[in-house]
């Protein structure tokens, strides 16, 4: 189904964000320097059975950068503030990298979350902006022309990542801050996700390594882990594959049955 346009603002800024479908309400949130529109072919096929939530996350696509410094849990206030007027009930969320950092944060605060699935998603501390940045536009770049010989999907990611600094150059020295608060959140409150939890990652990302995934697994009460084949960019690579774990773990996995621990 088409995604449709809308803008959202509250005391706190400005949002665009897209929407389709209908039936459960399932909320997606894309990663850093990326946008909705990233994804625009797995939300389509979402919508098509659900309905789906994207927002562009402030900073990025359509939507201007915050005024103050936001972390993590700033951003997840934002949106749980953001599906409580749209009055919506029993939300699964969907985060990928940045995203998943948000969800996690979103996931505690908010009783109207049915379940979660984080994509080799932020949330513990790791290793310094720079270090990211220079991973998944040099090496992680080069390893997926390589592995997936996608070469337009590349340069359209490519652009994407770059246009989205370039949307900022009067504001970099912000969004540096934020990128720095981002990365240096370390979560500690996985005791209480509660909800449903899939954890899905490749097994060979370099931003966020593969031990994160397995602390993730550890510490979260009601998850189950999937190691994907692939790294960090593995999503923007093979949608279909990430459509077809979120399908299958919404299909199959009762929200009120905690049995996903062997």
């Amino acid at each position: 189904m088409r995604l449709r346009k809308h803008f959202y603002t509250n005391s706190y800024g400005r949002m665009a964000y897209y929407t389709a479908g209908s039936g459960e309400p399932l909320f997606f949130l894309h990663g850093g320097l990326l946008g909705a529109l990233t994804f625009k072919k797995l939300l389509e096929k979402l919508s098509e059975q659900y309905h789906v939530i994207a927002p562009d996350i402030p900073g990025f696509g359509s939507s201007p950068l915050p005024r103050d410094v936001w972390g993590l849990p700033e951003y997840a206030n934002f949106f749980n503030t953001f599906l409580r007027e749209l009055d919506l009930k029993r939300v699964g969320l969907i985060g990928y990298s940045f995203g998943g950092g948000i969800a996690l944060h979103m996931s505690v605060a908010n009783p109207n979350v049915s379940r979660l699935i984080l994509i080799d998603s932020a949330g513990i501390t790791h290793h310094s902006l720079l270090d990211a940045l220079y991973v998944v536009s040099v090496n992680e770049a080069t390893i997926d022309l390589v592995r997936y010989g996608k070469v337009k999907t590349t340069l359209v990611v490519g652009k994407i990542f770059f246009q989205n600094l370039a949307q900022n150059l009067f504001s970099i020295s912000r969004l540096v801050k934020i990128g720095r608060k981002v990365v240096s959140t370390n979560f500690s409150h996985f005791h209480k996700v509660t909800v449903p939890t899939l954890i899905l990652w490749g097994e060979k990302d370099d931003i966020f390594p593969k031990k994160y995934a397995e602390e993730f697994y550890r510490r979260i009460p009601n998850s189950k882990l999937i190691l994907i084949e692939g790294n960090h960019c593995w999503p923007l690579y093979d949608p279909d594959e990430l459509y077809e774990h979120i399908l299958h773990f919404i299909r199959h996995v009762r929200t009120d049955y905690f049995s996903l621990k062997e």
